[in-house]
C-alpha cells in the first residue's frame, strides 16, 4: 500500500522551512538530494508523505547544512514561567549565542 500523500495543512514547521529553503535555492528535490547524498524518492519521502517523523536528526542536519542553516532541537519544559532562553552554538571562534524570548507555554 501506498504511503499517503499529505496535505499542505499537514506538514510540520519544519517541514515546511525545509520546501522554502529548497525553493529559495533554486534546487529540484533531486538537487537537494544530491547535496545531502541521498535519493530523491528518499527527499519527496521526507517532504510530501511520511514527513521528517522518520527521518534522523542527522538527515535534518544535513539537510539544514545544505541549505546554509543551522538545525536547532529545543527541549522546552511543559510548565514554569521560562520565558527566556539563551545558549550557545557551534565552537570555538565560531561560537554564537541564541537569545530565545517564549511567551506563555500552553
Amino acid at each position: 500500500m501506498q504511503p499517503k500523500k499529505k496535505s499542505s495543512f499537514e506538514r510540520s514547521a519544519l517541514e515546511w522551512q525545509i520546501i522554502q529553503g529548497i525553493q529559495e535555492a533554486g534546487l529540484t528535490f533531486e538537487e537537494f538530494a544530491k547535496k545531502i547524498g541521498t535519493s530523491r524518492a528518499n527527499i519527496s519521502r521526507d517532504l510530501t508523505t511520511v514527513g521528517l517523523n522518520k527521518a534522523s536528526l542527522f538527515r535534518i542536519k544535513k539537510m539544514a547544512e545544505a541549505l546554509d542553516m543551522e538545525f536547532i532541537p529545543l527541549l522546552i519544559p511543559k510548565k514554569g514561567k521560562l520565558n527566556r532562553y539563551q545558549f550557545k552554538i557551534g565552537a570555538g571562534e565560531g561560537v554564537r549565542t541564541l537569545d530565545l524570548k517564549l511567551g506563555k507555554l500552553r
